[in-house]
């Protein structure tokens, strides 16, 4: 047998030999049908979409196994391994669920605060979403994307429309497109009302709408960019993009009559997070490459220095009280520029989580997620009325967590 031929009739045996490992062999191939010769070539990965069985990065995961169902849920659980886009939590008398969206697909879950079981109830797909905002009332959400120019912010008002089919319980997303290029959106605390701002030659226009982007009142802003938030019926509040180099500026925009009323000013690096009734707010300032953490008291004009350096984005007001604030708190500061470069990525945060009371000034560490061995650098934390139970963000991923507090 000449060489050429021996070389042939190995190609020929190894071919046949890979062929019959995926096609009968492969124990992935028999669970996942045509998932074998996917996985197999570098031509990408298939994927399976239904209401009970998921494929994910990490591999297929069976999200609604009775399983899972008679599993205790950690104090501390990780609700999602791949980035979300938006979470919310939805409260009954009887239940509270978590609903939230992944980054990637659009596509929406459900679960419980007390059980790991997750159901799909969206397939609809959008991908690289960077933010939701949920419409808890009725339930319906803002989905904010970029489309494939990679410079238009496209904003999608949608509601969950149940399908009436009986062999699936997804929903669809219905709804309308808002105006493009809205830099920055907030919902109203009854979620009844949307503010968006879009930015012009002159500055910024601010407009207050239905979620739809219907009934439209417009209100000109002097300055373009802004970081927004509705914490009371009429009052919304604006500070001025931060930067450590620039001084920062918050305002409040009363949505009857129109009037901007300055509140803070002259600090450098200033974020802001204000209470339900706009009396008190936590803000931060940027000062000798340090982050300094200080509370405002309207109504006693009284500023106090809250002795944990930490950002307001990593905070929330309680529901059950106007006082308490729970506060992601770093267990170390390099220094540097804040909140520009966090805000950026060029520096992360290791977390524990933290109660203060803003009328005592006392203070009390409620997690160490050191002792889970988790590294968390939370964003976006939300807390349920009786402040049990918390959501958040981690910055380091994207991904979806909660924690089961002790009420107090």
């Amino acid at each position: 047998m000449s060489k050429k031929i021996l070389i042939t009739t190995l190609i020929i045996i190894a071919v046949l030999g890979t062929l019959f490992f995926v096609f009968f062999l492969n124990p992935q191939q028999e669970e996942d049908g045509a998932l074998g010769i996917f996985n197999f070539f570098p031509f990408g990965k298939a994927t399976i979409s239904t209401s009970s069985r998921e494929t994910s990065e990490t591999g297929l995961l069976d999200k609604t196994s009775d399983g899972l169902a008679a599993l205790p849920v950690p104090v501390l659980r990780k609700v999602s391994d791949t980035a979300v886009a938006g979470a919310t939590l939805l409260e009954t008398a009887s239940s509270t669920d978590i609903l939230y969206i992944e980054r990637g697909t659009g596509h929406i879950y459900n679960t419980s605060i007390d059980s790991l079981v997750q159901k799909k109830i969206s397939n609809t797909t959008i991908p690289k979403i960077y933010e939701t905002l949920w419409i808890d009332s009725e339930p319906a959400l803002i989905i904010r994307f970029l489309k494939e120019d990679n410079e238009t912010i496209e904003s999608f008002y949608a509601k969950l429309l149940t399908q009436q089919e009986k062999e699936t319980d997804l929903s669809n997303l219905e709804g309308t497109f808002l105006s493009t290029n809205i830099t920055e959106i907030t919902v109203s605390p009854d979620s009844k009302k949307i503010f968006s701002i879009t930015e012009t030659a002159m500055g910024g226009v601010g407009k207050v709408s239905n979620p739809d982007g219907t009934e439209e009142e417009a209100f000109f802003l002097p300055v373009k960019e802004w970081l927004i938030s509705w914490p009371q019926t009429n009052i919304i509040t604006l500070t001025t993009k931060p930067s450590s180099q620039a001084e920062g500026y918050l305002y409040f925009l009363n949505t009857t009559t129109g009037g901007l009323t300055k509140i803070l000013g002259g600090i450098f690096g200033l974020t802001t997070l204000a209470n339900e009734d706009g009396q008190k707010i936590l803000y931060s300032e940027s000062k000798n490459k340090k982050i300094n953490l200080f509370l405002f008291d309207r109504k006693t004009n009284k500023i106090i220095d809250i002795s944990l350096p930490t950002l307001p984005e990593k905070c929330v007001w309680s529901q059950k009280d106007k006082v308490s604030l729970y506060c992601a708190v770093p267990y170390s500061i390099q220094n540097g520029d804040y909140p520009d470069s966090w805000y950026q990525g060029t520096v992360s945060f290791n977390d524990s989580l933290w109660k203060i009371n803003t009328d005592t000034g006392e203070t009390e560490m409620l997690y160490d997620f050191n002792k889970e061995n988790e590294k968390i650098d939370m964003i976006k934390p939300l807390l349920n009325k009786q402040n049990s139970f918390l959501i958040f963000t981690n910055k380091k991923d994207l991904s979806l967590w909660s924690l089961r507090l002790n009420s107090n």
